[in-house]
């Protein structure tokens, strides 16, 4: 079953059936995109380069994937296309960085993380040739692919190579047809099927992690009946408030064990973040004094 539509194909699925005068035109199709109602995307098969930090060596890492095919998107893609189709119908828009909408293949690349669209022919010996002028102190703390990443410049997409999936025209055309939501609802029991079983190992996995996790409060942590230690009292005149929060932040990342696929520093900032912690010499210093490996 056909899952993504080209510009013109999506404007056929939304028109079929319409009555003319309530018909729409490309125009207003990305008027709707731009307008954050549907989420275009873009066919790409090339290199991709990503990175992740590297908190035990203080710098990020660089990575090349090779022969990506799939679907990329940026949030706000909708309002770029808009923007080129309205300066003279320029029909072509230029991006370097993206998200993974969805691999037609296995990919190494993390869920979420940001890509750069890399051409190895038109930017190797460019990339090389800037990174050989850095210093060797520079080049300790760096590599290739992470100054790449930075460095290289945008790619420029045509508009024949945008799509949108058949979930995100579904949204424009309510209801839809009786056809189209049997085939929609049938899809999606599809998929559930298949997770079914993976869903129950992971059940189990929690349920035998979180008995492991009790075991071992039961035996380490004093009851919460216990007094509490006056420096994380809020009611005592010597209350250490940055303490407090010190030790929710580490509770939530080590025992709740939020943001597991994160490592230290990023997860930490996401926690105080949540609590409206946002100023970044407390935030450097709560991710210092929880860090495990300090």
């Amino acid at each position: 079953m056909k899952e993504y539509f080209t510009l013109d194909e999506s404007l056929y699925f939304l028109n079929k059936e319409v009555a003319k005068q309530e018909q729409i035109n490309l125009n207003d199709l990305l008027i709707f995109a731009s307008q954050g109602k549907i989420q275009p995307c873009f066919y790409y098969a090339g290199d991709l380069l990503w990175r992740e930090e590297r908190e035990k060596y203080n710098y990020m890492k660089g990575y090349l994937e090779r022969g990506f095919q799939g679907y990329l998107y940026i949030d706000n893609l909708g309002e770029r296309l808009l923007d080129c189709y309205k300066n003279n119908g320029v029909e072509f828009f230029s991006i370097k960085f993206a998200i993974i909408y969805e691999e037609l293949k296995p990919t190494s690349i993390p869920t979420g993380t940001t890509v750069v669209l890399y051409d190895d022919f038109f930017h190797d010996s460019q990339m090389q040739e800037k990174y050989n002028q850095l210093s060797l102190e520079q080049k300790a703390e760096d590599n290739l692919f992470a100054f790449s990443f930075l460095e290289i410049g945008h790619a420029c997409i045509s508009f024949d190579k945008v799509f949108f999936h058949k979930k995100e025209l579904l949204k424009l055309k309510g209801v839809a047809t009786l056809e189209d939501a049997a085939s929609e609802i049938e899809r999606l029991k599809q998929q559930l099927q298949e997770k079914d079983a993976e869903n129950e190992t992971f059940k189990n996995k929690i349920n035998e992690l979180e008995g492991q996790l009790s075991d071992a409060l039961s035996k380490n942590i004093p009851s919460i009946n216990d007094e509490l230690h006056p420096s994380l009292d809020p009611a005592h005149k010597n209350h250490a408030p940055e303490l407090l929060l010190a030790v929710q932040a580490w509770e939530a990342k080590y025992l709740k064990n939020e943001y597991p696929h994160q490592e230290h520093t990023p997860a930490i900032t996401n926690i105080l973040k949540n609590k409206n912690v946002t100023q970044v010499n407390l935030v450097k210093r709560i991710c210092a004094i929880t860090n495990p490996k300090k």
